[in-house]
């Protein structure tokens, strides 16, 4: 038998505690280490592995830029599957995602009101699955998740609020719309709007006393039935929850993207051919994170009327710009650790490398899908980085190596 489902992780650095982050780069290296594999073992669940891969990992750092730069919307669509939400491209059941997510928390430094903020993060999920997986539940059927910031403490700055729609379509599937959308609201604010909704929703008489403002409010999603309510769509209740505040348009966000597609993608090929160079990888996650920050700038400059997209014929090609952009600093985001930036220029990743981005939004940032290692000698399962050698019998990738005749890539 081969290696199993994952390679060893080589790098130390992942037996022992990292600083949190809101997106973690080295998430995306194990998951292409492992299909880096694949290729010289299972061609075939390669090429289905690599389209889920390429495709989850840039959507996420497609999100990862709205975040970054405050879009008021994003948008995107989840699958209904044996009665559970799943992500699209990875399949994988969302409410997964999220409990790995807390657990992931919960192992590395979260605060004790986080924790709570976690697991109401959690609760609430489930019953949002549970309501719009619901055989009875009509097409139309609204969640409304509100996430207000976390306390001085929290590494949860931003405010927003989801509203997740349940939609068919033509042939008959049913999905889930989920559309975020920042929020200026303050919590008394928030109350009234929530009180207009439901009179009764602070009355749960199962709320333990030291449960936080904002865990309540995750906790308690709110359904909305389109038939009964005068909200008839997502659009309609964003309406009348909407503050004016400073955000990045829908057009804005739209446009940032088309020019920032070429860096993704090139993000995404150093991930392929070369999953083991991680200092590559930090250069060109940098060029990412740039590129848009520089895009934002430029639109909203007078020069913006007559900037062209990126195309081959630029001055620079892909790789001499994206090189450049991403050795030069990352503008820092305050966080509550201190200033959070991209990855220095002379680093190779792993502890200390200031990979340290965005607060977060959800513990989903940290529930991204992996494919962990299964060892082949006493089949245990990771549910996380290991190290260099199996929690369950102590072997390591050399002696499984010799031991097999297979060599392991470097």
């Amino acid at each position: 038998m081969a290696i199993a489902e994952r390679e060893f992780i080589q790098s130390k650095n992942y037996a022992e505690k990292k600083k949190i982050v809101m997106y973690e780069p080295d998430f995306d290296t194990n998951r292409y280490q492992w299909l880096y594999q694949m290729r010289f073992k299972d061609s075939d669940l390669y090429e289905q592995k690599k389209q889920a891969f390429d495709q989850a990992t840039t959507f996420n750092l497609q999100t990862t830029i709205g975040e970054r730069l405050n879009a008021g919307l994003s948008e995107r669509r989840d699958k209904i599957e044996d009665g559970v939400i799943r992500d699209v491209y990875t399949n994988e059941p969302l409410l997964d995602i999220f409990e790995r997510g807390r657990k992931y928390r919960a192992e590395n430094g979260s605060s004790i009101s986080d924790q709570l903020r976690e697991r109401a993060e959690v609760i609430g999920f489930s019953h949002i699955q549970k309501i719009l997986c619901g055989e009875n539940t009509p097409v139309g059927t609204m969640m409304l998740s509100i996430s207000p910031p976390g306390g001085s403490e929290s590494i949860y700055k931003h405010n927003f609020y989801d509203v997740f729609t349940l939609k068919q379509a033509k042939e008959g599937r049913r999905y889930i719309d989920a559309r975020r959308y920042s929020s200026a609201l303050g919590s008394e604010e928030y109350v009234y709007k929530v009180l207009q909704l439901k009179p009764d929703y602070f009355q749960d008489p199962q709320v333990p006393k030291d449960l936080t403002y904002d865990a309540y409010f995750l906790s308690h999603p709110i359904q909305i039935d389109p038939r009964a309510e005068k909200y008839k769509n997502a659009d309609d209740l964003h309406a009348d929850f909407h503050k004016k505040h400073d955000y990045v348009t829908k057009e804005e966000y739209g446009k940032i993207l088309q020019i920032c597609v070429p860096f993704i993608l090139y993000y995404n090929r150093i991930l392929n051919d070369y999953p083991y160079d991680i200092k590559e990888r930090n250069t060109r996650y940098n060029a990412v994170l740039n590129k848009a920050d520089q895009t934002l700038e430029w639109l909203r400059s007078k020069k913006s009327a007559g900037y062209i997209l990126y195309d081959h014929s630029s001055p620079l090609p892909i790789e001499r710009e994206a090189s450049l952009l991403g050795r030069q600093p990352v503008r820092q985001v305050a966080g509550p650790c201190g200033p959070s930036s991209g990855f220095s220029s002379n680093s190779a990743g792993g502890k200390g490398s200031g990979s340290v981005f965005s607060d977060a939004f959800s513990i989903a940032d940290f529930g991204i899908s992996q494919e962990w290692f299964v060892c082949p000698k006493c089949k245990f399962k990771a549910d996380g980085p290991i190290g260099n050698k199996c929690p369950g019998c102590g072997l390591t990738k050399e002696d499984y190596a010799e031991e097999s005749g297979e060599p392991v890539c470097d």
